[in-house]
């Protein structure tokens, strides 16, 4: 098992594609312990299991399911990015 330390905030760009990185991001996001449980479900043939299977899964189960997508969707919907804006008056955000 390896166990190493992510430190991250995705661009939206970034997140479909990095899903590692994105589960901190998801666990930032709901305001709990920086830290995931990464896992990939194979087939007893060894390939990964798809989208159809995990949401059976996650039904047989009471898990919930999302998938990087609708991350990125909600982000898109209800992000609200500040930057800090110094000018001659004082700093404005």
């Amino acid at each position: 098992m390896i166990f190493y330390k992510l430190k991250t905030l995705l661009s939206l760009e970034e997140m479909t594609t990095h899903n590692t990185e994105a589960v901190i991001d998801l666990a930032k996001l709901v305001n709990s312990v920086e830290a995931a449980y990464i896992c990939k479900i194979l087939y007893k043939d060894g390939t990964m299991a798809r989208m159809p299977d995990l949401t059976k899964l996650s039904k047989q189960w009471q898990l919930l399911l999302i998938t990087i997508d609708e991350l990125v969707e909600f982000l898109k919907e209800n992000s609200h990015p500040t930057v800090n804006l110094p000018t001659s008056y004082g700093e404005f955000k």
